[in-house]
């Protein structure tokens, strides 16, 4: 990061940072088991619209599987393979 243009650092450390209380709050979510849907409601309280929605689900969804890759959290199919639940190891 020293060599970045002055004012990037601080810029990257914003983004480190938003991302860290965001895999804070998707692992508070999942406390209990819980889907990418109702995680993404948490993490984006105002996404309205499909397409808005759409949006913050995919990122839900690349957040939460960052924790399941990290073993932070699990992923369980729900039987009939139509939803699948992220729940805290």
């Amino acid at each position: 990061l020293n060599a970045l243009p002055m004012g990037w650092s601080w810029a990257f450390w914003i983004v480190q940072r938003f991302h860290e209380e965001r895999l804070d709050a998707a692992i508070k979510a999942c406390q209990q088991p819980a889907t990418a849907t109702s995680v993404a409601a948490v993490l984006f309280p105002r996404a309205s619209g499909d397409q808005h929605f759409f949006f913050a689900l995919g990122e839900t969804l690349a957040h939460l599987n960052f924790l399941v890759a990290q073993g932070t959290l699990q992923r369980e199919v729900e039987s009939g393979g139509n939803q699948a639940l992220f729940h805290a190891s």
